[in-house]
């Protein structure tokens, strides 16, 4: 499902919705290790999968 809102401002606010019977990570310790993988270095602006 997928939403999408115009505002009196001219912007659209969109928002996406996955309703999926399995989850992409195979434990907690196991996403939170892929979400700091992924968060930009601030020296570079790009991720750092050696992370």
């Amino acid at each position: 499902m997928a939403l999408q809102f115009q505002l009196r401002s001219g912007a659209a606010h969109q928002m996406a919705m996955l309703n999926t019977p399995m989850f992409g990570a195979a434990s907690p310790q196991t996403f939170l290790d892929l979400m700091r993988a992924l968060q930009p270095d601030p020296a570079t602006g790009k991720p750092d999968p050696r992370r």
